[in-house]
């Protein structure tokens, strides 16, 4: 009975010590998102928040799992830019958005250990994409186009960023990335003069830019 006492009381030390000296950090970060490449023709700018459960592995790597929510307004300006080149100067004007949810692991490796600490951030995830419509307006008549369609793929993203220590357990958290997913971007352009039809497309992964910002709270 007395070696059970000892094994479990060595236990409970272990676990408290262990316990000490983990780190873990809940993050909550406003984003500011920017669309590029073919994407960028089709959805523009927009705006989202991201959550994130981090633990200090080592003094200079932070492991963390994020997730949240990110929006894409609709690029109503290309396309009515395309009917124009067309020679259509009919007004387009469609309400539809793309929603995306990250699910991503990765972390931080800091350069710095003081209470400035730039970073460089790499992730691996999923993102689910869905874009939804509502109503489109054609030369002022508005007629309804209810639909969604969505997809899961393979994410990434890259960046660069610093932690600011505002508080002895409130820390600034700032950064830059730029994200990749497979979700399949196909675009197609005709273009007639006279007799002859001239015809372009592309077709690329959806990428887009972020700028975050928000609070990093050490548990």
């Amino acid at each position: 009975m007395s070696k059970v006492k000892s094994a479990f009381l060595f236990l409970l030390i272990s676990f408290t010590f262990i316990s000490a000296q983990t780190k873990f950090n809940l993050g909550a970060n406003a984003v500011y998102v920017s669309s590029s490449g073919d994407l960028a023709d089709l959805f523009d700018t927009g705006f989202g928040g991201l959550a994130s459960l981090s633990y200090d592995a080592t003094d200079n790597i932070q492991l963390s799992v994020t997730t949240g929510y990110l929006n894409l307004s609709f690029n109503n300006d290309y396309i009515n830019d395309q009917l124009k080149d067309a020679g259509i100067n009919t007004k387009v004007d469609v309400d539809a958005s793309m929603g995306i949810i990250p699910i991503m692991v990765g972390g931080k490796y800091f350069l710095s250990l003081s209470n400035f600490k730039p970073y460089i951030a790499a992730d691996l995830g999923v993102h689910i994409s869905k874009i939804t419509s509502e109503k489109i307006t054609i030369g002022g008549q508005q007629m309804d186009a209810v639909g969604s369609a969505s997809e899961t793929k393979a994410a990434f993203d890259l960046g660069v960023g610093f932690l600011y220590k505002i508080a002895p357990k409130i820390n600034l958290d700032v950064n830059g990335k730029i994200n990749l997913n497979g979700t399949e971007i196909k675009k197609e352009s005709s273009l007639s003069s006279g007799n002859v039809t001239t015809t372009e497309s592309s077709e690329s992964s959806a990428s887009f830019f972020t700028i975050s910002a928000g609070l990093l709270f050490e548990l």
